[in-house]
């Protein structure tokens, strides 16, 4: 005859518990830094390989990365400092960034160099940002820009990398243009759903390609889709698989000596808002085919 011992079966006690959902949260969270970081460093690899890409093939004509002086180009031009730039230790290359408060800016008048001369030639420009875009503005006549040369006049020959925040897309949106002669060109901007103004850093890269006549905006060596605005550069481009095509605008790009002025953080004279960047900027860097 089997002999059966009555046992009480007791289940977990409260104290229990709460160790056990502690040690879970607590791998959980161990488990979510560790993916962020990953996707971070993925992140900034890829946007480190496509600006390598550029440089690879294209030649490098302007170069700031504020390494050893804050204004000082690659070509030794020293650039003109509005408000106060300093040099920052957060760096997406564990080298040095430059601190711009809202309000700054570097600019190199008259750079009439022969090398800036990209007249109906392809050329890149490729640049690292980080900023939670506090002060950024929702229209984009008052974005804040990250680059441009020439003047706000529709008449006047130049090209821009912005940002902005319109409430469609709260996470940043990239802009970017260039004017030809007679005005002619285009305005484009992102609208996927980015998520630019996280304070991480992120490569902008915009491309101007003029034996396809295609343009197009990577970030971080994706490219991204957007719109163009048909109020600016005579309405004759158009958005294909992400590339502005170009190819019916008749653009003639030729640089004129005051539209080789070039502005990092600003926009020239204000006519085109009074909007300037606020983060940390790096590797400022300008590109033309071989």
């Amino acid at each position: 005859m089997f002999n059966y011992s009555h046992r009480t079966k007791k289940g977990f006690t409260l104290i229990e518990l709460m160790v056990v959902i502690s040690i879970i949260s607590l791998l959980s969270s161990v488990v979510m830094a560790s993916l962020n970081s990953s996707r971070n460093k993925a992140r900034v690899s890829a946007g480190m390989q496509y600006s390598s890409y550029l440089k690879r093939t294209m030649a490098t004509v302007f170069e700031l990365n504020f390494n050893n002086n804050i204004s000082l180009d690659s070509s030794g031009k020293q650039g003109v400092i509005e408000g106060t730039i300093t040099p920052n230790a957060d760096s997406y290359n564990n080298s040095l960034s430059g601190s711009f408060p809202a309000g700054a800016a570097i600019t190199w008048p008259s750079k009439t160099d022969s090398d800036f001369d990209f007249t109906n030639k392809s050329f890149a420009v490729s640049l690292w940002i980080k900023t939670n875009g506090s002060n950024l503005n929702s229209n984009h006549y008052n974005s804040a820009r990250l680059i441009w040369t020439g003047h706000c006049n529709i008449g006047q020959k130049g090209y821009t990398i912005a940002l902005s925040k319109p409430s469609v897309n709260p996470g940043g949106r990239i802009e970017t243009g260039i004017i030809g002669e007679g005005g002619v060109g285009f305005y484009f901007y992102t609208t996927e759903n980015l998520n630019i103004l996280d304070n991480k850093w992120h490569n902008i890269s915009v491309v101007f390609d003029f034996n396809n006549k295609k343009s197009a905006i990577f970030l971080d060596g994706k490219k991204i889709s957007g719109i163009v605005n048909g109020n600016i550069g005579g309405a004759c481009s158009t958005v294909s698989n992400g590339y502005i095509d170009f190819s019916q605008c008749n653009l003639n790009y030729v640089p004129q000596n005051d539209a080789t002025n070039l502005y990092i953080g600003k926009s020239p004279d204000g006519l085109c808002g009074t909007q300037t960047y606020s983060g940390l900027l790096d590797d400022v860097t300008i590109l033309k085919e071989i």
